[in-house]
């Protein structure tokens, strides 16, 4: 009898511990996950930034891509994709990008995660449309009109 007390005071407290596990352990798990994911956009951003520096030594001008809307293809897109065949870049980073005199953006559908993305690089947690020229050096822009 004392070693089923014993056991199911043992379940209690594991159920417990988990409990409180998940409640406080929940929220960090999400904000380091956010964290990750700006930490990657930014690596990203880096990337291509080198590779155009790179481009430009070699060649002696920043690399320009052709757009093609009836194809869905920007510029960005098709300056990465040159970047990439041309061993620049092993390969183009996940994501659409704009490149806007010197900015590299990420543009973001989800307006939660771009809000998050300029809250991590310092600015306020706002999600500018990416053509929006006061907000040029914010990291993540979105696609839609407010």
């Amino acid at each position: 009898m004392f070693n089923m007390i014993v056991a199911v005071i043992s379940i209690a407290l594991i159920a417990v511990m988990a409990v409180a596990g998940i409640w406080y352990g929940g929220s960090t798990y999400t904000s380091q996950t956010q964290k990750t994911q700006y930490t990657t956009m930014v690596n990203a951003a880096s990337q291509i930034k080198g590779a155009m520096e790179i481009h430009r030594v070699r060649t002696g001008l920043y690399p320009t891509g052709v757009a093609d809307e009836g194809a869905g293809i920007t510029a960005t897109q098709d300056m990465l994709i040159n970047l990439t065949t041309q061993e620049y870049l092993s390969s183009v980073p996940d994501g659409k990008w704009i490149v806007d005199g010197g900015f590299i953006k990420a543009t973001m559908a989800d307006e939660a995660a771009c809000e998050r993305a300029n809250m991590f690089a310092g600015f306020t947690l706002e999600c500018p449309t990416c053509d929006d020229p006061t907000r040029a050096d914010y990291p993540a822009c979105s696609t839609t009109t407010p």
